[in-house]
């Protein structure tokens, strides 16, 4: 019986032993402003991947390992352990270390009995045509994490896994469900060597849906130019419709680095107590409305006739308590209702 079904067998031992399954990225939907002009969008690209239940054990073999890789890929071992360390919950899924070149996955593939737990396969980045234009509109991605994966409910945990790049902040967050699609399932064999002796589709990826927003992407992008300078944010909105035109907070920063995994550009940016680039002023700010509330009680104002059209006010820009004046303004301006 097993001589005549001994290619069952063999497969089968494959299975239960040696088999990898590996999610499938699905292509993250395309991004468009009003004018259907392209502001994000993933590109394929080669990275390396860590899996740390194929790691040696033993400390000092497992340290020879990323040694080696860390030798290829031209990328400091501090920054592969740091990588490595934050997703030490996750065993069995791939960890992303760093987009890699054509040559170096060569070199990676011709050493992989001595690379066991290295895995180079194909992935998508994101990028962002005008990143600091929009990276607080936009916001960036980032690999789910375990308080994330702990929070998920039965229904999306279909969706989600370990592996999972999330929006983390801004569109790509609110929209993440539409945008992100459905990852693929493959199995991947490998024999006691760690090589790859045969591979299986189980589900093919499907791509995410695109969006259009209702920014313009030529004033975000004059808004930014006019902001960049300064710590300030400038939000313009369409009175009949209240769609949003344009969202831009200043300083900004670069969020193609983030979704990138740049784990020492984030802590730099967290850490910046001067210019809070990661705080969106646009909306998370609070500030005195100003004379702008002056828009408020005049429409008031008028609607209950307590006001005459053509009478005029001279606003000096001055709060008079007592004998004392408190100055609430830089300019005097004439009021004409």
């Amino acid at each position: 019986m097993q001589i005549l079904n001994r290619e069952k067998f063999v497969k089968l031992a494959m299975v239960i032993n040696m088999a990898q399954q590996i999610y499938i990225p699905a292509k993250r939907g395309t991004i468009f402003d009003r004018n259907g002009e392209i502001i994000s969008l993933s590109d394929e690209i080669i990275g390396v991947f860590v899996i740390q239940k194929y790691l040696p054990q033993n400390e000092a073999q497992k340290l020879v390992v990323l040694s080696k890789l860390s030798a290829i890929i031209d990328k400091d071992i501090k920054v592969i352990l740091q990588n490595i360390e934050r997703r030490k919950w996750d065993l069995y899924g791939p960890i992303f270390i760093s987009e890699i070149t054509k040559e170096q996955a060569i070199k990676i593939l011709e050493k992989q009995g001595e690379l066991p737990g290295i895995v180079v396969d194909t992935t998508y980045s994101r990028y962002n045509y005008y990143p600091y234009e929009t990276a607080h509109l936009m916001g960036y991605l980032g690999a789910i994490s375990q308080d994330e994966m702990k929070k998920l409910s039965e229904a999306y945990k279909e969706i989600y896994h370990s592996s999972s790049m999330i929006g983390k902040d801004g569109i790509e967050k609110v929209y993440d469900r539409i945008l992100r699609g459905k990852d693929g399932k493959l199995f991947r064999y490998i024999d006691a060597k760690n090589n790859i002796v045969g591979t299986e589709i189980a589900e093919i990826p499907v791509e995410g849906n695109s969006i259009r927003l209702s920014i313009d992407i030529d004033i975000q992008r004059l808004g930014y130019k006019l902001l960049k300078n300064y710590r300030s944010s400038l939000v313009m909105l369409k009175p009949a419709t209240g769609e949003i035109i344009a969202l831009v907070s200043s300083p900004s920063f670069d969020p193609n680095r983030l979704s990138i995994g740049d784990n020492a550009y984030f802590l730099s940016l967290s850490t910046d107590n001067k210019n809070f680039p990661l705080f969106n002023r646009s909306i998370q700010g609070t500030y005195q409305p100003g004379s702008t509330f002056k828009l408020v009680t005049a429409a008031t104002a008028l609607k209950n006739n307590k006001w005459d059209p053509n009478r005029s006010e001279n606003c000096t820009g001055a709060l008079r308590i007592g004998k004392r004046y408190s100055m609430i303004g830089r300019y005097m301006v004439l009021l004409r209702i």
